[in-house]
């Protein structure tokens, strides 16, 4: 009887580890990665209403496929981190309230969104150290007349996105501009010099280091108090035109398609013989003070202009081509202590050139002035 119980209980046993060692296998689940490319597919089905796309995205934009349409344009980047890829996806819209900012890992793991952006924006990527970080540039207006830009830093680290850096690298109203210019190169700190005018505060040059913990070296928080108060404390009693898409730039004054900012108390006269200002008389538009210590000249650049022939050997460097049309600048020139600088305005078949005339001393004591009337200068390229 010992010996069949024995024999049964060995059998069991048997039975058990035949079993125990022919277990079905764990699940593989493949995991798909993705690509910048795939990410704007994504996107694009998206705002067309595929539900399927929806949910790979993870729904981060709260979008009424109505205004889809009104997406202005949708950016991609990467950067690889320790071997791992990450994809930053700016999104514009014709109503703020819709821009984004998105980080992605490679397998469209959702790491951050930045919703509060505001006016036109730019991607970029730039080093602090051995790091490479993404990085927003907005460019918007503050109470309708002072331009501002800013800059956002963003970090990856231990599987998430933050905000690391948040600061104003131009603003410019009438009697205020400042401008602080950021150099990226590896291995090396960020480099930040500053240009401020109109304001007694000072700021030397800084090397900004990324620490082992995560945070920067110096986030410039006295800076960005100084421009923060300029633009809280300003005020004008002039009258202000609400900015529009059709109308990015604050202005005051029409010169038929052209319009730019000039202070109140201006004199305007049109067909005016200007014999200052080329070898030979022309014939345009004069504004100026009653002083006469700056004067603004206009000229509409006809096919046959002849002002065109005395600008011929003028070298312009291009300061704005984000909207419509483009804006150039010449250098300042100065003769016999005056000093004078001329701005080219283009689209399509339309063409400006304004040249600004004053002394030098003006111009040095006046800066944020006339470089707050350069870069108002725009053309109404939409009649």
């Amino acid at each position: 009887m010992k010996k069949n119980n024995y024999t049964i209980l060995i059998g069991a046993l048997l039975i058990l580890f035949l079993f125990s060692g022919c277990d079905k296998p764990e699940p593989v689940f493949k995991v798909e990665k993705t690509s910048g490319s795939g990410i704007i597919a994504l996107f694009d089905a998206y705002i067309n209403g595929d539900e399927k796309a929806e949910v790979r995205l993870r729904d981060p934009f709260d979008l009424n496929i109505l205004d889809a349409k009104f997406y202005r344009k949708a950016e991609i980047d990467s950067v690889v981190l320790d071997g791992e890829k990450f994809y930053g996806l700016l999104i514009q819209h014709k109503d703020p309230a819709h821009s984004k900012f998105l980080i992605y890992n490679d397998t469209l793991g959702l790491l951050l969104q930045d919703r509060d952006l505001a006016g036109s924006l730019l991607l970029k990527k730039l080093f602090i150290g051995e790091k490479e970080f993404f990085a927003v540039v907005q460019k918007f207006s503050v109470k309708t007349v002072i331009n501002a830009e800013k800059i956002k830093i963003y970090d990856i680290k231990e599987g998430r996105g933050s905000l690391l850096f948040d600061n104003f690298t131009e603003v410019s109203s009438p009697t205020l501009f400042g401008s602080m210019t950021v150099s990226s190169k590896k291995n090396e700190p960020l480099g930040v010099s500053f240009k401020l005018y109109g304001s007694k505060a000072s700021f030397k040059p800084v090397k900004i280091e990324y620490t082992e913990e995560g945070v920067l070296s110096d986030k410039l928080v006295k800076w960005k108090e100084t421009l923060t108060s300029h633009m809280q404390k300003y005020t004008t009693k002039e009258e202000t035109v609400p900015i529009t898409e059709q109308l990015p730039k604050y202005y005051n004054t029409k010169f038929d398609l052209l319009r730019m900012y000039l202070p109140e108390k201006w004199e305007v006269k049109s067909g005016v013989e200007i014999k200052t200002l080329f070898e030979d008389k022309v014939t345009g538009t004069v504004a100026a003070r009653k002083n006469k210590d700056i004067s603004v000249f206009i000229f509409d650049l006809e096919k046959n202009s002849p002002v065109r022939a005395y600008i011929r050997n003028v070298t312009f460097d291009l300061l704005s081509d984000e909207f419509n049309y483009s804006l150039y600048a010449s250098a300042p020139a100065t003769r016999e202590d005056i000093l004078t600088r001329f701005v080219l305005a283009r689209c399509e078949n339309e063409e400006y050139l304004v040249a600004i005339r004053c002394k030098e001393a003006f111009y040095k004591n006046n800066f944020p002035l006339i470089n707050y009337m350069i870069n108002s200068i725009n053309l109404n390229c939409f009649q």
